[in-house]
């Protein structure tokens, strides 16, 4: 929840960092200060990650193959009466169970479930969000066929939007944006993100 005045990168095969500055951004505070402009859809959002513990309590944990049968959310999630996702005894998560568990709560505070829901069904809907290939929209395409949300383009994004990211390496992360990192000059050179990670030990701001 500190201040972030520099973004340090590194290059996947040579291993090479480089640290570029960019204005102090705290993302808790940038969260309480922008949540009352949004739109309630985004509110819900922010409202609800901010809801969750960043001290470590659900870590960061992604199964290898028949390792583990879970979700990735932080415990069994229930929507219009059903279970749909899985947790598991210790509360770890990995990053689209956890982004998925956060539309779930985000959806159920609407009180009203999106009426292609029962057709698309569950396991459908996670199967799109947890993206069916390499640079595939994940939760674009899964809200998209709910009916629930649309692709944005960049210059959209705002607090509390769902994002898929892709690495030149072709790993990927389910996100949720909180805002741009800018340089000294003011350009764009990343983006402040929530999501549950190896790097911050569970759920933490990126």
């Amino acid at each position: 929840d500190h201040p972030t005045t520099s973004i340090e990168t590194r290059h996947a095969r040579s291993g090479e960092t480089w640290v570029v500055k960019c204005r102090p951004f705290c993302p808790l505070q940038h969260l309480l200060e922008t949540s009352a402009t949004l739109p309630i859809a985004n509110r819900h959002v922010v409202t609800t990650i901010l809801s969750y513990p960043r001290n470590g309590v659900h870590t960061y944990f992604w199964p290898r193959r028949g390792e583990l049968a879970y979700d990735g959310s932080t415990t069994n999630v229930e929507f219009a009466g059903r279970q749909v996702m899985k947790g598991e005894s210790k509360g770890r998560t990995y990053c689209c169970g956890l982004t998925l568990e956060v539309c779930y709560r985000a959806l159920d505070a609407f009180g009203k479930v999106p009426s292609r829901f029962e057709a698309l069904g569950p396991s459908e809907f996670k199967r799109l969000w947890f993206c069916t290939d390499v640079f595939a929209a994940g939760p674009g395409d899964a809200l998209e066929a709910l009916g629930a949300g649309r692709r944005l383009s960049l210059d959209e994004a705002l607090p509390g939007d769902f994002v898929q990211f892709w690495r030149n390496n072709k790993t990927g992360h389910s996100v949720i944006f909180v805002g741009w990192a800018l340089d000294e000059s003011g350009n764009k050179i990343g983006l402040h993100y929530w999501s549950t990670q190896e790097a911050t030990q569970g759920i933490g701001f990126v």
